[in-house]
């Protein structure tokens, strides 16, 4: 079992249900998130060009039924709802908050977050406390270039 930031198995298995990665190809990058600590799996099969970004954002909204955020001209990002999560965490989870509208902080993530480990260190934050979180997913690159726009 990887261990680490994410739990992939849940991932693993989807993928390995919906044929979007053969089986080679899915073991590979599964090894090298293990090496890297628990990496998020996507992140490395994208990498890998395993995989685009877009079918497994594609992938991710079918499977856990979270909708695409898309981080265009005209997407409202609450700035105020951004310092919610510090950016070392942003950056470790692939994640923004985007929005706080009483008490529920949607957040945009690469991968569905509905894995204890990553749903509870976020949860944990004192900013989170008492809040519920939404998810919505995103691509890889979005993330990480809006992580860097908001957190300056």
């Amino acid at each position: 079992m990887i261990k680490g930031v994410y739990n992939n198995q849940r991932i693993v298995k989807a993928l390995r249900q919906s044929g979007l990665i053969d089986e080679t190809k899915l073991n590979a990058a599964l090894r090298e998130a293990e090496e890297k600590g628990g990496e998020f799996l996507g992140k490395i099969l994208v990498e890998k060009e395993y995989i685009t970004e877009e079918e497994l954002a594609s992938h991710f909204v079918e499977i856990w039924g979270c909708p695409l955020f898309q981080f265009t001209e005209d997407a409202e990002v609450n700035i105020e709802s951004v310092k919610l999560i510090p950016k070392e965490t942003a950056k470790k989870y692939l994640l923004i908050p985007i929005d706080n509208i009483g008490g529920i902080v949607t957040l945009c993530s690469a991968g569905p977050l509905e894995t204890y480990v990553a749903r509870e260190k976020i949860k944990e934050l004192k900013n989170l406390k008492g809040c519920s979180l939404r998810y919505q997913i995103g691509l890889i690159s979005e993330i990480e270039q809006a992580i860097e726009k908001y957190y300056k």
